[in-house]
């Protein structure tokens, strides 16, 4: 059986893995700010 700070530091690799795919085209973004300005521009705005 896991103990509480093994299934605690599982579920953490599991999460930062989680998020890290989420934001992965951003952290790997040439310019990541020309990302935000497509996202401001693709709601009408600029």
């Amino acid at each position: 059986a896991e103990s509480g700070q093994e299934l605690k530091a599982r579920y953490d690799n599991e999460r930062l893995e989680q998020l890290y795919t989420e934001a992965k085209a951003v952290i790997e973004a040439e310019d990541p700010l020309e990302l935000v300005k497509d996202a401001i521009r693709s709601l009408g705005y600029g």
